[in-house]
């Protein structure tokens, strides 16, 4: 569902200079959330398979079960803080937010039967998208360079629209 977004975007892009500065800090903090949910997560987080590992409550997910679509409608934020284009950025927020709330509705459904009474009671403890800690700490159960290679994918498409956004904003000049 994204590439054809991101590619409306970019070919609507009018960037304003302010907007690639903040749109970048953005699209950093945003990266910045996924890499250290991957962190405590696993690279595990990145497949489509139907499989369930330990439940994990460290780190990010002390305060969002889902602290990686978070970090996504970040990046998506900042992306369309670049483009100039107000009522696109509503329309793309707008979209991935609905194509999230599906995703984690049939993700809550499918963890709740796997893990059943720990995975329902993390639930009543910690928001659905950002809130307080209600889980106590623990150190990352996996190692920054791992999580740094397994978000690659992300580097190279948050790279791709970046500089898709800089050749379209040398075209308009």
């Amino acid at each position: 569902m994204p590439v054809p977004l991101l590619c409306v975007v970019v070919a609507a892009a009018q960037p304003p200079q302010i907007g690639w500065i903040f749109g970048l800090v953005v699209i950093t903090v945003g990266a910045a959330i996924r890499l250290w949910g991957v962190a405590h997560l696993g690279s595990v987080g990145r497949t489509r398979a139907a499989t369930v590992g330990t439940l994990v409550q460290a780190g990010p997910y002390r305060y969002s079960r889902n602290p990686l679509y978070v970090g996504n409608l970040i990046i998506y934020i900042g992306v369309v803080v670049m483009v100039g284009r107000p009522v696109l950025s509503g329309v793309v927020v707008s979209a991935m937010w609905v194509h999230y709330r599906l995703i984690v509705h049939w993700e809550e459904w499918f963890l709740s039967s796997e893990l059943g009474e720990p995975y329902q009671e993390y639930c009543q403890n910690v928001s659905r998208w950002v809130g307080v800690g209600g889980v106590k700490y623990s150190p990352p159960t996996h190692a920054w360079k791992i999580a740094i290679r397994s978000e690659r994918p992300t580097w190279l498409a948050i790279g791709t629209v970046v500089v898709a956004l800089v050749c379209r904003g040398v075209v308009q000049m």
